[in-house]
C-alpha cells in the first residue's frame, strides 16, 4: 500500500453560514453576549492603545519644554 498525504478538507463556506444562522436562532441571547463581549474587548484595546499614544505624546512634549541643558541622565 502506498502512504499518500492527507490533502486539506475543503471548508462549506455554505453550511458554515447556514450552522452560524442555524446557533443564532436558536440561542439569541448568548450570541447577543457573545457579541456584546467582543465589541467591549475590542473598544477597551483601542481605547489602551490611545491613551497609551497620547501619554507618550504628552511626556515628549514635557520633556521638550523643559529644554536640552536641563536634563541630566545618571
Amino acid at each position: 500500500m502506498v502512504n499518500r498525504p492527507k490533502l486539506p478538507r475543503r471548508v462549506a463556506f455554505g453550511e458554515i453560514f447556514a450552522f452560524a444562522c442555524d446557533t443564532f436562532a436558536s440561542n439569541r441571547v448568548r450570541f447577543a453576549l457573545t457579541a456584546l463581549g467582543m465589541m467591549i474587548g475590542t473598544a477597551s484595546i483601542i481605547l489602551v492603545v490611545t491613551i497609551g499614544l497620547a501619554g507618550k505624546e504628552y511626556v515628549l512634549r514635557q520633556i521638550e519644554s523643559i529644554g536640552v541643558n536641563w536634563i541630566f541622565a545618571e
